[in-house]
């Protein structure tokens, strides 16, 4: 939990106020496997819109690369979001980045949305990235290493 203090002036007069802002982390990783050379990390939880999604974020970058760290045998990356309700927030791309997770190593990345945010993914993935949200977004676990094992075999 984060406590942010904010402070501001009302326009009727000069008093302060302060309003103590609670930041709850809404984001938690439920599982993790190993199948060959991908990792498959499932998440749950609601993402913070915006900016209030930041520290969410933060913390699915630092449960892949805790996990990729450790592990150099791992090709690709499965990040299952079906139990995650996403809406919007940038940071969140910086999963994508795949030289922020491993520098200067060929990884693979994919997404398995929730159904219903299919839309807030592509939108993200097509804002905030070079790439094109047909490459990243998988409907299962066995799509998305059959789609890693196509790239790595090309």
């Amino acid at each position: 939990m984060v406590i942010l203090k904010e402070t501001k002036t009302t326009s009727a007069d000069t008093r302060l106020y302060t309003t103590l802002v609670l930041h709850f982390m809404n984001v938690t990783l439920l599982d993790s496997e190993k199948i060959k050379r991908y990792l498959t990390l499932k998440f749950k939880g609601v993402y913070g819109i915006g900016s209030q999604g930041n520290e969410d974020a933060d913390y699915i970058i630092n449960c892949l690369k805790d996990f990729i760290s450790n592990d150099n045998s791992i090709q690709g990356v499965i990040c299952d979001f079906s139990e995650m309700e996403y809406t919007f927030g940038n940071r969140l791309a910086k999963i994508f980045d795949t030289n922020l997770l491993r520098p200067n190593k060929a990884l693979f990345v994919r997404i398995i949305p929730r159904s219903t945010d299919y839309r807030n993914w592509k939108s993200l993935i097509e804002e905030c990235t070079s790439g094109l949200a047909d490459d990243y977004l998988m409907n299962s676990t066995s799509a998305a290493i059959k789609d890693m094992n196509r790239k790595i075999n090309q």
